[in-house]
């Protein structure tokens, strides 16, 4: 873990906390980076069968699916950053 995940998990929240002009050492950035990471991790980790079972009109496609997350967490990171900087 110290040397491969939080190096990583390091790098990630630095990446974060400057898109969302946001210290990296916010809770916002924090939880931000376990909204990121963890559907990365569901779509690495679960088999397709509990996939299908937690989302079964999930559309696999790499591109759709990438563009959906991408939108998502952009819009979700600007909202949360927003409220974080506006003192709420």
């Amino acid at each position: 873990i110290d040397h491969q995940i939080a190096p990583k998990a390091k790098l990630v929240r630095a990446m974060l906390a400057e898109i969302m002009e946001l210290p990296a050492d916010h809770p916002v950035v924090s939880r931000t980076v376990v909204s990121v990471m963890g559907p990365c991790i569901l779509l690495v980790i679960a088999n397709r069968e509990l996939q299908s079972k937690v989302a079964p009109h999930l559309n696999f496609d790499p591109e759709s699916l990438a563009e959906h997350m991408t939108t998502f967490v952009l819009a979700g990171m600007q909202a949360v950053s927003r409220k974080a900087r506006a003192g709420d």
